[in-house]
């Protein structure tokens, strides 16, 4: 059961929609059919909904799949090696758009790795 409590988030996030969008009709035929004034609108509402997801709907940005692995490492496997990351950058030749010969410069980077030996028989490596 929900509680009227969790239910409000939800509730309440319909009835932000429902008045955005009665806010941008009245925007766009008071300014008969403007364009720029419901642009103008329109980025503080983006906004608006992005502060309104990450406050009230902050699971949309967890990775539940990682988050089950890590629960079922925890009981089945050992952390054997850890590798840590490496990043590096450098000059050298490249072509420009146009084909001619440019100096260019270059990032490679890898992630942390920790090696997982699990009771399944399986090494993991899991990069960080």
């Amino acid at each position: 059961m929900s509680s009227a409590v969790s239910v409000l988030p939800g509730f309440m996030g319909y009835i932000f929609v429902a008045f955005i969008l009665l806010i941008i009709a009245k925007v766009f035929i008071s300014s008969d059919g403007d364009w720029s004034s419901l642009f103008v609108m329109i980025i503080p509402l983006i906004v608006i909904a992005v502060v309104w997801v990450c406050l009230f709907h902050p699971d949309i940005f967890e990775d539940k799949q990682a988050i089950a692995w890590h629960e079922w490492a925890t009981n089945h496997c050992k952390i054997t090696e850890r590798v840590d990351g490496d990043r590096s950058e450098g000059v050298g030749l490249g072509l420009s758009m146009k084909g001619k010969p440019m100096l260019a410069h270059f990032n490679s980077s890898t992630s942390d790795k920790t090696l997982y030996e699990c009771d399944d028989g399986v090494k993991y490596w899991r990069n960080e």
